[in-house]
């Protein structure tokens, strides 16, 4: 059994000055038998559902893959989901430089009991990786008026009816060549990533699994509680965020200067 279909949508510099740097865009959807777009639940338990290994290779116009588990979300699901991510890749495209490129999306489930106390918060099962057949590439002729440094990001927050930081959740989008004369997001900008943001939810509310018995939900997720909570609204603030992570797991490397 499991408790969590988790995606992650892959992104990098391909060349240039920022080569190696790495972006990601993590969700993690539990499966429910409510509709996500008129019933908004708070601190629900997380449903179990059934997996099993596979290895089906599969190919369309946009996608190729290699799927790593299988049961309840099955390959048909797991593309839906793939498919709905490239859109979102898509939709966030014309706010990135032309050397950025978003390449593939993985699927996992998780299990988030599978560990004692004090082990961690789960365990991770089979993974299945979607390729895009073309990247999707940044735009070469954006003009916005000045660029974000690559550990910069617009960040995309989740709210649900819920309180406190266990019903809030984020992502973080790379943004290049996306800040006005003021150095804040545009209004423009701001309107594309939540329209992108809100197609993407729509696309997962839509997904069928279980034989088209329950639905994956976009929520946040209570790794601590194993509890979810259905999102009701994406907000964006004008400022761009600090990722605060390495690129790409660079280690740092420290000049020293004695003193006195």
């Amino acid at each position: 059994m499991a408790s969590i279909v988790h995606g992650v949508l892959h992104g990098r510099f391909a060349s240039g000055a920022w080569a190696g740097e790495i972006a990601q865009v993590t969700h993690s959807f539990p499966v429910g038998t409510e509709d996500p777009t008129t019933t908004k639940l708070v601190n629900a338990n997380i449903e179990e559902f059934s997996y099993n290994g596979d290895s089906t290779v599969g190919d369309n116009a946009t996608l190729s893959w290699q799927t790593g588990f299988d049961g309840d979300v099955d390959v048909a699901a797991q593309t839906a989901i793939a498919t709905a991510y490239r859109n979102l890749a898509v939709g966030f495209s014309p706010l990135q430089q032309g050397t950025f490129r978003w390449e593939r999306v993985t699927l996992s489930v998780w299990q988030y009991d599978a560990l004692g106390p004090g082990q961690g918060w789960g365990q991770k099962f089979g993974t299945s990786t979607f390729n895009f057949k073309s990247p999707v590439l940044g735009n070469s002729g954006a003009t916005h008026t000045s660029t974000l440094p690559p550990q910069n990001a617009a960040c995309i927050s989740h709210y649900t009816m819920g309180t406190g930081s266990r019903n809030r959740g984020r992502i973080y989008v790379p943004l290049h060549k996306a800040l006005d004369s003021s150095m804040l997001l545009s209004s423009s900008t701001i309107n594309t990533l939540n329209t992108s943001a809100n197609a993407f939810f729509d696309a997962i509310a839509a997904v069928q699994v279980d034989g088209g018995a329950a639905k994956l939900i976009p929520a946040v997720v209570s790794r601590v509680h194993q509890t979810y909570s259905t999102i009701t609204e994406t907000r964006i603030g004008d400022e761009p965020d600090t990722q605060r992570r390495r690129r790409n797991a660079r280690v740092a490397s420290y000049t020293d200067l004695n003193w006195p």
